[in-house]
């Protein structure tokens, strides 16, 4: 389904940001859905469609921050948001401009609790200042 889509990709984002995936480094772009990269889609529906006893091994420590991370965030909605959020900021915008610039893309990325609460989330685990 196009939400499960949307998580996958946001979840491949996040990986990477939290150090799991040094290679291959997907460029992510801004898109209609917050950052996607045609690159690792292509590369997760080949990695299931060639072997699916597959695995990927990601350090412990890493696992652990990302399952935390993961556990605040509920839907497709939540992960579109805080990952919008992350990348707008590494493009150098004020949240006040992300905000904006989120809530006119999506109208239900209008809500400003979520945000914040998106935000701390980020900043409480780091990932921005």
């Amino acid at each position: 389904s196009l939400d499960e889509r949307i998580v996958f990709q946001k979840k491949i984002y996040f990986l990477q940001k939290f150090g799991a995936m040094k290679t291959p480094e997907y460029r992510f772009s801004w898109y209609f859905y917050g950052p996607y990269s045609s690159v690792a889609a292509s590369d997760v529906f080949s990695f299931f469609d060639e072997d699916k006893d597959k695995e990927i091994s990601i350090d412990d420590s890493i696992l652990r921050k990302f399952v935390e991370f993961s556990s605040h965030i509920d839907d497709s909605k939540t992960w579109e948001m805080v990952a919008s959020i992350h990348y707008l900021l590494m493009q150098g915008k004020t949240k006040e401009e992300i905000f904006d610039q989120v809530s006119k893309k999506r109208s239900y990325l209008k809500d400003k609790e979520l945000f914040d609460k998106m935000w701390k989330l980020l900043s409480d685990i780091k990932l921005i200042q």
